[in-house]
Order: C-alpha cells, then sequence, then structure tokens
C-alpha cells in the first residue's frame, strides 16, 4: 500500500494544530508550567511548516519548502527551549534560531545539492531530538511520563540520523534518490505524524504529573519562608531520627521562637514581620548541615532535625544562627531563643525530643531571652536546663 506523501503532511499539519491549541488552553489555565506555551508554540510553528512544505509543491528548490524546512528546524529549536523551561533552565536564543538560520545559509548562499540538504536537515533535526531527549530525560523530579518522552524523542532523532546511511546521504550513487521519491516523503510524513501525536500525549501526561508534584508539595512546605510546614517534619523528622538511631548516630532537635515577635507584628505591620521570618529561615538553612532538616511549626516558631551531630555541635550550630540574626543589618531587630535536645537512648521519640527542646526554649525565654539553652534530662522527668550563651560566645570569640 502506497500512502499518499501530500495526505499525510496534511494530517500532520491538522494533528499539529490541534496539539497546539490543547497545549495552549492548558497552559492558560495554569500558568505555573511555562513550557506548555513553547511547546504549544512548536506544534503551531510545525503546522505552519507543513503548509509552506505543500505550498513548495514537487519542486525542489522552491523558496516556499525551503522557508518550510527552516519553520520545521525553528519547531524543533522551540521544542528544546520548552524542555529546558519545564526543568526550570533557562535556554539561550542562539540554540533557538541556530537550526533554521543554519538551514537557510545553506539552501540560499551556498547552494547545496539535493544529498546535501538531506544531510544537513537530518544531522540538524537529530541534533535537536537528540540534546531535547538527553534534557528531559535529566529532569530533576524524574517523572515517568518525562523519562518516557526522552525515549520517544531519542528514536525520532535516531531515525533522522540514520536517513544519512539508509538514505541519500552518503550513497550519492544512488541517482534514483536524487529527487524526492514518493516513499520517501511518505516516510518522513508518517513519522512525524506518529511523533506527534504521541509526544503530544506525553507532554500532557508530564503536566498533569508537575501539576500534582506541585501540589504536594505546597501541602509540605510553608508557602512564606519557603521550608517545610510542621506536617511534613512529622513525617520526614520520624524518619530521620529512625535513620540515625540505626546507624548509631546522635541526633539533635533544635527548637527556635522569635523573641517578641508581636511587638515587631504590632509596631512594623504584618509585612515587616513577614521579613523577620523569611530572613530567619534563610539563615537557618545556611548554618544546618545538608542532612539537616529545617520546618516552620507555626507562627514565630521553629523547628529542627540534625542528625550525626553530637551535644556540642548542636548547640554551637544553634548559637550561630543566633548570631547571625542579631547581628544581620535590617531597620528592624530581631533576636532568637533556642532550646537543644538530644537523643541520648533508643527509646527517646521525636515528640520526646520536641518535648525537651520545648521545655528548654521556655527556660531560655524565662531567662532573658536571645539565647541558648540545652535539656538535660531523660524522657519522663522534667529536664534541667543549662544557658550555653556564655561559653559559646567565648568560644566563638
Amino acid at each position: 500500500m502506497v500512502l499518499d506523501p501530500a495526505t499525510l503532511v496534511v494530517v500532520a499539519c491538522i494533528m499539529s494544530l490541534v496539539l497546539g491549541a490543547l497545549l495552549l488552553f492548558s497552559w492558560l489555565q495554569d500558568r505555573r508550567i511555562e513550557a506548555l506555551r513553547w511547546w504549544s508554540a512548536a506544534c503551531l510553528v510545525a503546522a505552519a511548516a507543513s503548509v509552506l512544505f505543500l505550498a513548495g509543491g514537487h519542486e525542489m528548490r522552491s523558496i516556499w519548502r525551503e522557508i518550510g524546512n527552516g519553520a520545521f528546524m525553528l519547531a524543533y529549536g522551540l521544542s528544546y527551549l520548552a524542555a529546558r523551561r519545564f526543568n526550570e533552565q533557562s535556554a539561550p536564543w542562539t540554540a533557538l534560531i541556530a537550526g533554521m538560520v543554519i538551514w537557510l545559509s545553506a539552501v540560499w548562499v551556498f547552494d547545496v545539492t539535493f544529498v546535501q540538504r538531506v544531510v544537513l536537515m537530518s544531522l540538524l533535526i537529530g541534533g535537536y531530538a537528540i540534546v531535547t531527549a538527553r534534557e528531559l530525560w535529566n529532569g530533576p523530579d524524574r517523572l515517568v511520563s518525562q523519562r518516557a518522552a526522552a525515549v520517544v524523542t531519542a528514536l525520532n532523532g535516531i531515525y533522522f540520523l540514520g536517513r544519512i546511511f539508509a538514505g541519500p546521504g552518503l550513497l550519492p550513487s544512488f541517482s534514483w534518490m536524487q529527487g524526492f521519491s514518493d516513499a520517501w516523503v511518505s516516510m518522513v510524513g508518517l513519522v512525524i505524524l506518529l511523533y506527534a501525536m504521541i509526544f503530544g500525549f506525553l507532554v500532557m501526561s508530564m503536566a498533569k504529573e508537575k501539576t500534582d508534584l506541585f501540589h504536594r508539595r505546597a501541602a509540605l512546605i510553608d508557602p512564606l519562608t519557603g521550608v517545610a510546614n510542621r506536617r511534613a517534619f512529622m513525617v520526614r523528622a520520624e524518619s530521620m531520627l529512625a535513620e540515625a538511631r540505626q546507624a548509631g548516630e546522635p541526633a539533635a532537635v533544635i527548637m527556635f521562637d522569635l523573641d517578641h515577635f508581636k511587638v515587631v507584628n504590632d509596631t512594623h505591620g504584618h509585612l515587616a514581620g513577614d521579613d523577620v521570618l523569611t530572613e530567619f529561615a534563610a539563615i537557618a538553612v545556611d548554618r544546618l548541615p545538608r542532612r539537616s532538616m529545617l520546618c516552620r511549626m507555626g507562627g514565630e516558631e521553629f523547628a529542627a532535625i540534625v542528625p550525626g551531630t553530637d551535644h556540642v555541635s548542636a548547640l554551637d550550630i544553634a548559637e550561630r544562627i543566633r548570631l547571625d540574626l542579631c547581628s544581620g543589618a535590617r531597620k528592624i531587630p530581631a533576636t532568637v531563643s533556642a532550646g537543644v535536645a538530644m537523643s541520648s537512648t533508643s527509646r527517646e521519640s521525636l515528640a520526646d525530643l520536641l518535648s525537651m527542646a520545648d521545655e528548654a526554649l521556655y527556660n531560655a525565654k524565662k531567662t532573658g531571652r536571645n539565647r541558648v539553652v540545652a535539656a538535660m534530662g531523660s524522657p519522663g522527668r522534667a529536664p534541667a536546663s543549662k544557658p550555653v550563651q556564655p561559653q559559646l560566645d567565648a568560644a566563638l570569640a
């Protein structure tokens, strides 16, 4: 059965238009996924390229066909840009238009032969497809549909690169390939059509997975400070504590409370208070070790779990966070009090450590604020507390 090449190009054009419209509509509904509009643009440009290709008729050197092929290059460049944006990475505009510029320069300036045109077009489209596939595969979120899209795109690139060897590219002795045969064009049209159908479906699936990921993260992250919320902390910190026990490592829980925070809000306004909260979270994240986790428990209260650290190191971390906040250059002065509890037995749960750290924090507030207090004792007994600010101030001087 012989497939009519013009029919395949028309169907591919319609498919590209429909996909472009669907992706644009999806982006308008949820503009957090910027890549959708770039993939929409790629589909619409590909549709325009199909129209230009058809307008060129059967004449190889038709200007419409040459511009149409250049538009195909631009569509693949837009797809690469979309993949970069989906991974929240920037992409230089030179990469976007490079393929189109190289193609048009080759056919208009250097007047390349048909064989050279096929080789160049295969190299450019195949190259774009391979780098796009690599970008999709290396996505930081490792979405299932994104990996599938990478495989499909890589296969598309391999097909075009393979045309160099299977077609006229490096086999110019085949004189019957010196013009566009219907079978050759039909195969290209069929591959583009299948790729558009499969890839379009996978992009929609990627957008859904990404949206679900946004929602899951939003449920576990404090929107103001960007650190974990209480719900996420109670789940993840329990797991981190269990891992520390299995490794035979100690773990510390630190409770922080910004001093006189209500006065800050009442005097300077809630926006100023939000700035203080955000600054403290940034300082704490910067000072805490990589394996740690910080959360906003609520209001002006924060908690951190620091696995693999001893008693002195935990106090040192809390004190350095306190000092950094005190010495910050801002119009509104702010200080913080902290309570530190250490896991000393395998019986201590996260709730026990939080209770001990909270009691130590209460003593820090009661004994003058703007200090770090260590909890001494085991769960079930009232922990003794000892201010450690003077000793650490001397050690850090």
